[in-house]
């Protein structure tokens, strides 16, 4: 191969793993936004998890929280790697049903981890985890991608607002998503 091809198959490769990155934090974000705050709102309202919460604070250790809180994390974490190898591998389908179930998990871990803070951090791996978190999060790189993120939803809102019309694929598809997500909800809450 010549170096202009070379170059130019090295320039479609960045353009493809942009891509690819900014879809996975779309649905990121969605996943989150759709599936784990609905989810962690109902954990917080189950009168059995609240008794839980009361008795666990009093009740169990450092070490029963940890071992609590390692096994939703790690089942969240198995799930998230074997998504993304299935993104990968090209077993898209997959790879999206492993992480729409590492949604599930995410709330259970952050419901855990809120109630057993105190003693949870008293773990130096999670304190300093914990900590590095809290300052990646006030870095200007990760300020910077999340107002990206935001004006990048913005953007893709306006854009599709343009095909909003009755008849549009757009209103049609809008229109089974949200049957779709009002259905999962409802099974949640039967079954939560």
């Amino acid at each position: 191969m010549k170096l202009k091809e070379i170059k130019i198959f090295y320039w479609l490769l960045k353009v493809i793993e942009a891509f690819a990155v900014l879809i996975y934090l779309i649905i990121e974000e969605v996943l989150w936004v759709r599936i784990g705050e609905p989810v962690y709102r109902r954990l917080q309202t189950i009168q059995f998890l609240q008794r839980f919460s009361q008795y666990a604070e009093k009740e169990i250790g450092e070490w029963g929280f940890f071992v609590i809180f390692s096994i939703p994390f790690i089942i969240m974490e198995i799930l998230g790697i074997l998504s993304g190898k299935m993104f990968i591998t090209g077993h898209f389908f997959i790879g999206m049903m492993l992480y729409v179930l590492k949604g599930f998990c995410t709330p259970i871990v952050v419901y855990i981890f809120n109630i057993g803070r105190d003693k949870l951090l008293s773990f130096k791996i999670i304190y300093w985890t914990h900590h590095f978190i809290c300052w990646l999060s006030t870095t200007e790189i990760y300020i910077s991608v999340k107002i990206r993120i935001k004006a990048t939803k913005k953007a893709i809102k306006a854009f599709l607002s343009r095909f909003k019309t009755k008849k549009s694929f757009w209103a049609g598809f809008k229109k089974q998503l949200t049957r779709t997500t009002q259905k999962l909800r409802k099974i949640l809450r039967r079954r939560l």
